[in-house]
């Protein structure tokens, strides 16, 4: 079993691994699968 500082710098490092992926030439998986024409709406809705 991991203590609980271990498994915050686990997931600190996941957290900094999915950011780095995105930076620069942005996210290649949506890159490649949504084209650049598409569009969409989003709503927020919050208490």
């Amino acid at each position: 079993m991991i203590s609980k500082e271990q498994f915050q710098q686990e997931i600190d490092l996941i957290i900094q691994n999915a950011i780095r992926e995105d930076v620069g030439d942005g996210d290649h998986s949506s890159l490649a699968c949504i084209p650049p024409s598409a569009e969409g709406k989003a709503k927020i809705m919050l208490k």
